[in-house]
Formats: structure tokens, sequence, C-alpha cells
């Protein structure tokens, strides 16, 4: 993952059922900004990035043909003034 076309080293990314409150499970991006959830059910997610502040994120629904989830596909935020 990438903000402001730096990669984003150490970001936290949080893994929520759709709509609930807390995370279902939290991680940070690596050194290149990758980062994974293994292992999940089929269902429908929300994926959030922070980097200091909420600077991204993602509602996905894994089915049996979701293909892999990219960066590419995570909605960024303007960064703010």
């Amino acid at each position: 993952y990438a903000t402001n076309g730096k990669v984003a080293r150490k970001a936290r990314v949080d893994l929520f059922l759709r709509n609930a409150p807390e995370p279902l499970a939290t991680t940070y991006s690596n050194a290149k900004g990758k980062y994974a959830f293994e292992n999940l059910s089929l269902g429908l997610y929300t994926v959030e990035v922070l980097d200091g502040n909420l600077v991204g994120w993602l509602d996905v629904e894994l089915t049996d043909s979701t293909p892999n989830v990219s960066d590419a596909d995570i909605h960024c935020l303007a960064p703010q003034p």
C-alpha cells in the first residue's frame, strides 16, 4: 500500500466484518507496503488502512470466485491540509 506515492511501511491495517464496530483482525504493512489476512471465511468485509489517520478503505465480498484483492482496489482519501 502507498500513500502520496510513498510506500506506507508499518501502516496499520484493520479487517472488519461489514458494518462491525470493532476489527476482526489487525496487521501492519511490511517494508514494501504489503499485508495479508489469511484463512478468511466467505462473507462481507471492510479493510481500513491507517497511517496515523485513516488513509484508505476497501469493501469486499469474498466468494468462491473472488480473485486476490490488490492495493489498487483500496479507496484512497485525499491528504488533509
